[in-house]
This record gives structure tokens, C-alpha cells and sequence, in this order.
């Protein structure tokens, strides 16, 4: 086990409604070991001579952060030989980043399944991957939590795994109000970014120059505006070479279509899982 503690008493008296509803609402509480691995929940409340002070949650050892496998080098050369099955030119590689991506998608699946959170930061610096290819997502102290006469917002997000909605001021994190079509987002880039090394919206406009505009302006490289990009990085073409049901999935992700009600259509984490 590890503490997380909040140093200064003003963020610990902020915190503590917050991690006493998480203490009590686990989401791993009836799922299978590999889930409760997956997620770092808050395992039990500490307090100092009286006074809320943190949290403990299980320790996560013998991994590497996600962010080393969303890149396109060999994660082996900075982490060790043990990372070399997950190199892109390694012949099995892409099976094991797919086990990732299948184990990642069943954590979010689970957090979602318990009907009261949204991850909204989800990104890869806070995901940690084992050399088995399991996973464990950490900070989730800024989960967004609603529930009955409850609202706890996520005050953090990170730009590039934030959705158009999010850039063209349509949603606040800071409302508490984020849908769970936020994090299906997040899912999504963060597969492709396993996938290819890449992110999905990595490319040169001659105006839109941010990963927050390209995304605001709905300029996914592989999307009905990519007649609008002047760059493709060639490493997108490898997108040709998956199976078309996962292309369609990553097309419904980061085309903006719409239901007849107005609502999002993006692939669920249970249909990544799938």
C-alpha cells in the first residue's frame, strides 16, 4: 500500500466528502481480481490526530506509464529488454498493445458500470501498464463523482484528450455536469495512440495550429475533413492495415455524428472491449 496525503489542510477539508464517497462506493468491489488491479481506488481513509489527511490506496510496482507505449519509439530503449515485445516492429507486438487496449477498456467499463463517475482526465501519464499488459489507472482523486444531492466536478483535464464539446465551450468540467461520452473520447485517442503511435488529430492545418483546434474543428487525419489538411504524418497510413470493425469504431469516435435526438454516438468502453 501507498498514502496520498494532502499537505496543507485547506486541500485535505476540500477532499474529504469526496474521498469518504469513494471509500464507500468502490467500483471493484464485485469485480474480478484483474479489474480491482486495474483500478487504484481508495482502500481505506487516513486521518492524523483527528484531522482528514489523505487516503491509502494498493501500490503499483513493476510498470512503466502508458505514455511510454502512445509513443512511436522502442519503449525498450529507455525501459529495458523486458519492453521490447511491445516495439512496433516486433513481430507480436501489436497483439499485446491490443491486450492492453482490451484490458484498459475493461477498467473504464467498470468505473462506468457503477453509474456514478466520469473519469475526465483519462490520459496516459495516469495509467501505468505491466509486461503482462495489464493496467492500472492512478489520480483517480479527480474523478467526477454525481450522485444523489452529490456533486464532486473534476477540476483537471488534460487539452488533447478532451473533447470538441469541451473545446467549443458547450461543457464545464468545473459544472460537474460531464457525460460519460467525455471519457469515451479519451478511450478512443488513447487506443489509437497505443495502436500507431500517434495521436489521432496529428497533423499541419495552415490555420488551425493547436491539438485543441484540430479538434475543436473536428480535423481527425482520417475523418471527412482531412481534404483540409496540408500534413498527414505517413505513420497515419497504418490505420489502413487494422480490421475495418475497429476502424469504424475509431470513425464513430472522432466523427462528430449524430443521432436523430442530438446526442453523441461514440463507441462505448464496452464495445472497445468487445
Amino acid at each position: 500500500l501507498v498514502a496520498k496525503i494532502y499537505h496543507t489542510k485547506q486541500i485535505a477539508d476540500s477532499r474529504r466528502e469526496k474521498i469518504w464517497f469513494m471509500f464507500q462506493n468502490n467500483p471493484t468491489q464485485y469485480e474480478p481480481i484483474e479489474i480491482k488491479k486495474a483500478i487504484i481506488w481508495v482502500e481505506d481513509v487516513l486521518y492524523k490526530n483527528g484531522e482528514f489527511v489523505g487516503f491509502v490506496m494498493n501500490k503499483v510496482s513493476n510498470a512503466v506509464s502508458l505514455k511510454a507505449l502512445t509513443l512511436a519509439r522502442n519503449p525498450s530503449k529507455t525501459h529495458g529488454i523486458q519492453w521490447q515485445k511491445f516495439d512496433h516492429n516486433q513481430l507480436g507486438s501489436h497483439q499485446n498493445r491490443l491486450v492492453v487496449a482490451y484490458n484498459l477498456a475493461q477498467a473504464v467499463k467498470a468505473i462506468h458500470a457503477r453509474g456514478n463517475y466520469v473519469l475526465v482526465d483519462m490520459k496516459p501519464e495516469n495509467i501505468f501498464v505491466r509486461e503482462d499488459a495489464s493496467i492500472a489507472i492512478i489520480d483517480l482523486d479527480s474523478i467526477q463523482i454525481n450522485a444523489e444531492n452529490i456533486t464532486f466536478p473534476s477540476i483537471v483535464y488534460t487539452e488533447e484528450y478532451a473533447p470538441a464539446e469541451k473545446h467549443k465551450g458547450l461543457v464545464n468540467h468545473l459544472n460537474g455536469n460531464v457525460g460519460k461520452e467525455w471519457d469515451y473520447f479519451s478511450l478512443a485517442v488513447i487506443i489509437y495512440e497505443l495502436l500507431f503511435g500517434i495521436h489521432p488529430y496529428q497533423a499541419s492545418h495552415n490555420t488551425h495550429t493547436t491539438r485543441k483546434d484540430l479538434i475543436c474543428n473536428n480535423l481527425y487525419v482520417h475523418g471527412n475533413k482531412a481534404d483540409e489538411l496540408h500534413t498527414i504524418p505517413k505513420i497515419h497510413q497504418n490505420f489502413g492495415r487494422i480490421p475495418a470493425p475497429l476502424q469504424e469504431l475509431f470513425n464513430d469516435a472522432f466523427q462528430e455524428k449524430k443521432r436523430r435526438t442530438k446526442t453523441l454516438v461514440r463507441p462505448n468502453a464496452s464495445q472497445w472491449a468487445n
